[in-house]
Protein backbone atom coordinates (compact mmCIF):
# COMPACT_ATOMS: atom_id res chain seq x y z
CA UNK A 1 0.00 0.00 0.00
CA UNK A 2 3.09 2.32 0.78
CA UNK A 3 4.19 1.76 -2.31
CA UNK A 4 1.46 2.46 -4.70
CA UNK A 5 1.36 5.80 -2.18
CA UNK A 6 4.63 6.65 -3.10
CA UNK A 7 4.31 5.92 -7.24
CA UNK A 8 0.72 7.90 -7.09
CA UNK A 9 2.75 10.69 -5.56
CA UNK A 10 5.68 10.45 -8.22
CA UNK A 11 3.25 10.16 -11.24
CA UNK A 12 0.54 12.65 -9.64
CA UNK A 13 2.76 15.77 -11.22
CA UNK A 14 3.45 13.83 -14.29
CA UNK A 15 -0.28 13.65 -15.31
CA UNK A 16 -1.18 17.38 -13.76
CA UNK A 17 1.19 18.74 -16.63
CA UNK A 18 0.26 16.84 -19.20
CA UNK A 19 -2.89 18.41 -19.08
CA UNK A 20 -2.19 21.82 -19.41
CA UNK A 21 -2.33 22.56 -23.21
CA UNK A 22 0.01 23.93 -25.57
CA UNK A 23 -0.45 27.74 -26.13
CA UNK A 24 -1.01 28.40 -30.33
CA UNK A 25 1.43 30.92 -31.80
CA UNK A 26 0.15 34.21 -31.55
CA UNK A 27 -1.24 35.37 -35.01
CA UNK A 28 -0.51 38.74 -36.88
CA UNK A 29 -0.03 40.98 -39.90
CA UNK A 30 3.12 41.43 -40.95
CA UNK A 31 4.59 44.56 -41.50
CA UNK A 32 7.15 46.13 -43.61
CA UNK A 33 9.73 48.46 -42.68
CA UNK A 34 9.24 51.82 -42.59
CA UNK A 35 11.28 54.08 -45.68
CA UNK A 36 13.05 55.93 -42.85
CA UNK A 37 13.38 54.29 -39.26
CA UNK A 38 11.99 56.68 -36.54
CA UNK A 39 14.54 58.46 -34.14
CA UNK A 40 14.47 58.37 -30.29
CA UNK A 41 14.42 61.77 -28.95
CA UNK A 42 17.22 62.96 -26.47
CA UNK A 43 15.90 63.01 -23.13
CA UNK A 44 15.31 66.42 -21.16
CA UNK A 45 16.53 67.69 -17.86
CA UNK A 46 13.24 67.15 -15.86
CA UNK A 47 11.58 64.14 -17.71
CA UNK A 48 10.48 61.45 -15.57
CA UNK A 49 9.49 57.91 -15.85
CA UNK A 50 6.96 56.17 -12.92
CA UNK A 51 6.81 52.45 -12.65
CA UNK A 52 5.23 49.83 -10.28
CA UNK A 53 7.31 47.21 -9.03
CA UNK A 54 5.43 44.06 -8.68
CA UNK A 55 5.56 40.48 -6.96
CA UNK A 56 5.61 38.23 -9.92
CA UNK A 57 3.76 35.95 -8.23
CA UNK A 58 0.87 37.32 -7.38
CA UNK A 59 1.08 40.88 -9.18
CA UNK A 60 1.04 42.44 -5.87
CA UNK A 61 2.53 45.94 -5.71
CA UNK A 62 6.18 46.05 -3.89
CA UNK A 63 7.58 49.82 -4.99
CA UNK A 64 6.97 52.88 -7.09
CA UNK A 65 10.03 54.04 -8.64
CA UNK A 66 10.12 57.17 -9.88
CA UNK A 67 13.40 57.58 -12.52
CA UNK A 68 14.35 61.19 -12.88
CA UNK A 69 16.49 62.79 -15.77
CA UNK A 70 19.02 65.00 -13.49
CA UNK A 71 21.74 65.67 -15.54
CA UNK A 72 22.30 66.16 -19.57
CA UNK A 73 25.81 66.49 -21.31
CA UNK A 74 28.25 63.82 -22.38
CA UNK A 75 26.79 61.74 -20.05
CA UNK A 76 23.10 61.49 -19.18
CA UNK A 77 22.41 61.03 -15.06
CA UNK A 78 18.91 59.16 -14.52
CA UNK A 79 18.60 59.55 -10.76
CA UNK A 80 15.85 56.88 -9.24
CA UNK A 81 13.89 57.02 -6.07
CA UNK A 82 11.37 54.79 -4.66
CA UNK A 83 8.87 54.99 -2.26
CA UNK A 84 9.25 52.07 -0.26
CA UNK A 85 13.11 52.00 -0.83
CA UNK A 86 14.42 55.65 -0.71
CA UNK A 87 17.41 56.41 -3.09
CA UNK A 88 18.53 54.11 -5.56
CA UNK A 89 21.60 53.77 -7.72
CA UNK A 90 21.86 56.17 -10.70
CA UNK A 91 22.07 55.34 -14.25
CA UNK A 92 24.44 56.65 -16.18
CA UNK A 93 24.79 57.22 -19.89
CA UNK A 94 27.50 58.62 -21.97
CA UNK A 95 26.81 59.31 -24.25
CA UNK A 96 23.04 59.16 -24.66
CA UNK A 97 21.85 56.19 -25.33
CA UNK A 98 25.01 54.20 -24.41
CA UNK A 99 24.73 52.54 -20.60
CA UNK A 100 27.52 53.15 -18.74
CA UNK A 101 27.15 52.51 -15.31
CA UNK A 102 23.41 49.83 -15.17
CA UNK A 103 21.55 50.34 -11.63
CA UNK A 104 19.28 47.41 -12.30
CA UNK A 105 21.57 44.53 -11.25
CA UNK A 106 22.31 43.92 -7.68
CA UNK A 107 24.84 45.09 -7.01
CA UNK A 108 24.96 47.56 -9.76
CA UNK A 109 27.66 47.27 -12.71
CA UNK A 110 29.38 49.85 -14.43
CA UNK A 111 30.73 49.12 -18.12
CA UNK A 112 34.41 49.30 -19.04
CA UNK A 113 32.81 50.64 -22.46
CA UNK A 114 29.29 51.98 -22.90
CA UNK A 115 27.03 49.52 -24.20
CA UNK A 116 24.27 50.66 -26.73
CA UNK A 117 20.53 50.10 -24.69
CA UNK A 118 18.38 49.89 -28.11
CA UNK A 119 19.87 48.56 -31.49
CA UNK A 120 22.64 50.99 -33.20
CA UNK A 121 20.67 50.12 -36.46
CA UNK A 122 16.73 50.29 -36.81
CA UNK A 123 16.35 47.95 -39.77
CA UNK A 124 15.11 44.18 -40.26
CA UNK A 125 17.52 41.78 -39.30
CA UNK A 126 20.34 43.57 -38.12
CA UNK A 127 21.92 41.90 -35.47
CA UNK A 128 25.16 42.85 -33.48
CA UNK A 129 27.06 41.24 -30.42
CA UNK A 130 29.33 43.19 -27.65
CA UNK A 131 32.05 41.98 -26.02
CA UNK A 132 32.65 44.20 -22.94
CA UNK A 133 33.58 44.08 -19.76
CA UNK A 134 31.70 45.59 -16.09
CA UNK A 135 32.98 46.14 -13.14
CA UNK A 136 31.04 46.62 -9.49
CA UNK A 137 29.89 49.67 -8.20
CA UNK A 138 32.28 50.27 -5.44
CA UNK A 139 35.11 47.54 -5.77
CA UNK A 140 36.93 48.80 -8.63
CA UNK A 141 39.63 46.65 -8.24
CA UNK A 142 38.16 43.23 -10.83
CA UNK A 143 36.49 43.20 -13.45
CA UNK A 144 34.02 40.69 -14.61
CA UNK A 145 33.02 39.61 -18.47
Amino acid sequence: MRLLQQLFLLFLPLALAACIPAQPYPGGVLLNQPLNPPQVRAPKVGQQWVYNVRNVFNQEIVDVVTETVVSVGPQVVIARQGVKTGRLPDEIQQPWGYILQDPHWNPPQKFLQPMPLWPEQLVSGWSGFYRNRYQVVGYPDNDYY
